[in-house]
């Protein structure tokens, strides 16, 4: 009887704990930001902070999702956005950004491009996905479900990302 109980015990903690890991990934994802660009913002909201005209890719509908997806690319800022929006002619909000050179935003912990393995494993070790994380080429915070990756070059950040990487 007391060997049932504490299985079960095991079984709904480990539960809670899947729970929890998942809420973490997801939060992070949230919460941080690239500037002031943010998941969940609206095209015109992006398009104010950034403040240059995009070059805007095919608005598609995915399969996958049944949602309608499309790229703004600003190459001379360094910036790409993701939106998606429910229907072909509703509002967008950005799902993903893509920053790479000229960009000279930061994330919220202060991270950009040129800053060292080092100073992200710091910044984010709490956040670390060790697991999906590859020394000296890609440090994962969160999940590639939900959350915010570094790609290096020579030791230093050469990409962020801030979205879903994976479905």
């Amino acid at each position: 009887m007391a060997t049932s109980r504490i299985r079960k015990f095991l079984f709904i903690s480990s539960i809670a704990l899947c729970v929890s890991a998942g809420r973490d990934e997801f939060q992070l994802m949230n919460t941080e930001q690239i500037g002031a660009l943010k998941i969940g913002l609206s095209r015109s909201q992006a398009l104010k902070h950034l403040d240059a005209a995009p070059k805007a890719g095919a608005l598609k509908q995915w399969a996958a999702d049944g949602n309608y997806h499309q790229e703004l690319n600003f190459p001379k800022l360094g910036v790409s956005l993701y939106l998606v929006s429910r229907e072909k002619n509703s509002p967008q909000t950005v799902e993903s950004i893509t920053v790479t050179a000229p960009c000279t935003l930061a994330t919220k912990l202060g991270i950009h491009l040129g800053s060292s393995e080092q100073d992200v494993t710091k910044a984010y070790k709490n956040h670390w996905n060790k697991e999906d994380s590859t020394a000296g080429s890609i440090f994962v915070a969160g999940s590639t479900f939900g959350g915010l990756s570094f790609q290096f070059k020579k030791g230093k950040v050469s990409r962020i990302f801030l979205g879903a990487a994976s479905e």
